[in-house]
């Protein structure tokens, strides 16, 4: 896609982005690239070194340079989505190929680069895996907070949390649990203050956004 942008796009202050090249000395390379573009670079010549630096809590994106053409030469892309889906992996290539792109997204590439390409293509990618991993990290974010809150609910608030969301009235609910509806009152107050909810819309809402991000 063309970009609309006039100028290339800088880095964010302090974004840091993990380079896997073979000589990230090249003027070439997609590290002295970024580089260039403002980015704090690290570069290493292998997914082992880049795990035992154990700096990915720490980056936006991962850059992995394409070095032997085909399939192969994505190895470490592979190796890598095993690791960590939170951070945008992004593919450059000197020798690009449509069968690579292709093979690349369906591993779980963000992007897959042609380095020939305007500078202006390597700072559009950069600048959207940095959104993508923001927006990454917030469902994440979002996650780990509505799987502590479902984790507080009794066995006994989640049958009354499924009767109210299956549309059953209290004294419904009550009955057939064979409790009093003082009882069904009291879960159901219990399971909305636990879930930060107010209403049953808001409940239905709290569900749903649970269940979509666990699939």
């Amino acid at each position: 896609m063309p970009s609309t942008r006039n100028k290339l796009t800088r880095a964010r202050s302090a974004e840091t982005v993990l380079v896997i090249a073979e000589d990230a000395t090249i003027v070439s390379s997609p590290a002295a690239m970024l580089q260039k573009l403002g980015y704090d670079v690290r570069t290493f010549t292998s997914v082992e070194a880049l795990l035992l630096a154990d700096l990915l809590p720490r980056c936006s994106c991962i850059v992995i340079e394409q070095v032997t053409p085909g399939i192969l030469g994505l190895a470490p892309l592979q190796q890598l989505v095993g690791h960590e889906r939170t951070v945008p992996i992004v593919i450059t290539s000197q020798t690009p190929n449509l069968s690579s792109c292709v093979h690349a997204i369906k591993e779980g590439a963000f992007d897959y680069l042609d380095l020939a390409d305007p500078p202006q293509r390597l700072a559009d990618a950069m600048a959207a895996a940095t959104d993508e991993f923001y927006r990454r990290r917030a469902i994440v974010a979002q996650q780990r907070r509505l799987k502590r809150r479902f984790a507080r609910l009794s066995d006994q608030e989640r049958l009354v949390m499924d009767g109210l969301l299956n549309g059953k009235l209290l004294k419904n609910i009550a009955k057939e649990l064979s409790v009093s509806m003082r009882t069904v009152q009291f879960r159901r107050a219990s399971l909305m203050e636990k879930l930060r909810v107010k209403t049953r819309a808001e409940l239905a809402a709290t569900v749903l956004a649970w269940r979509n991000l666990s699939e």
